[in-house]
């Protein structure tokens, strides 16, 4: 990825410490998904007043960086490879199968939320 800039990366992920541990809330939702839900919660009248969980899916400040690493090259030697993954695969479980099934949504993984963002603040770099 062109323009890549190991510096400005870890300052804009405070990273120059390494990596922060993962907070307590393991869950994500890229907001073009929370926008799109919210979009299409009013476009389906006959499901007004109705809750959805909108998540994508679990992550972890080192899964982020392993992404951003891989999108990323030139990032390779400010993102810290050797943190353990402090995910717990047991923490608690989630379903967003109602927002998908009623609001017809498909939600970005999480691969395609860090990669377009980091190409995102790159373009802005520019």
């Amino acid at each position: 990825m062109q323009g890549c800039i190991v510096a400005t990366l870890g300052q804009l992920l405070e990273i120059s410490e390494g990596i922060p541990p993962t907070g307590p809330v393991y869950i994500f939702a890229d907001v073009r998904d929370v926008a799109e839900a919210h979009v299409r919660a009013i476009e389906v009248v006959e499901d007004g007043g109705r809750r959805f969980f909108t998540v994508g899916g679990f992550f972890s400040n080192k899964r982020i960086a392993d992404v951003i690493r891989e999108v990323c090259p030139d990032a390779e030697g400010g993102l810290p490879r050797d943190m353990p993954d402090d995910f717990h695969a047991d923490v608690y479980g989630w379903d967003n199968s109602k927002s998908r099934e009623v609001l017809g949504l498909e939600y970005r993984d999480l691969k395609t939320c860090v990669r377009d963002t980091v190409q995102s603040l790159m373009r802005l770099l520019e």
